[in-house]
C-alpha cells in the first residue's frame, strides 16, 4: 500500500516485493482474502497494513468501471461489486 496508507482512495501500486527481515518490512505488500458472503462464492482482498491499524478496507476496483487501465485503490469495505473478486481452482482461493 503505498506509504502504507489506510485512507480510502489510497492508490495500489505493483512494486519489487520485499522479501527480508520481519513482516512489518512487507507489510504494506501482504492481502488476506477474506469470504465476503455466506456460501464463499466471492472474496474480497484486505490489506494487511490496513488491518494492523484496525481499518476495515478493500481492494476497490475505481468506479466499479472493467475497462483496462481502471485504477485500484483501497477503500472501507462496503459490500460493493467493484470490491468482490472470484478465486479459480489453482490461483487464490
Amino acid at each position: 500500500m503505498r506509504n502504507d496508507n489506510a485512507l480510502n482512495g489510497t492508490q495500489v501500486d505493483q512494486f519489487t516485493c520485499q522479501n527480508s527481515g520481519d513482516i512489518t518490512a512487507a507489510d504494506t505488500q501482504l492481502w488476506r482474502l477474506r469470504n465476503a458472503n455466506a456460501n464463499g462464492t466471492y472474496q474480497v482482498m484486505q490489506p494487511w497494513s490496513a488491518l494492523r491499524a484496525g481499518a476495515s478496507m478493500c481492494l476497490d476496483i475505481f468506479n466499479g468501471d472493467d475497462d483496462n487501465g481502471t485504477k485500484d485503490e483501497q477503500w472501507t469495505c462496503n459490500g460493493g461489486g467493484n470490491q468482490e473478486f472470484i478465486g479459480f481452482p489453482g490461483s487464490l482461493s
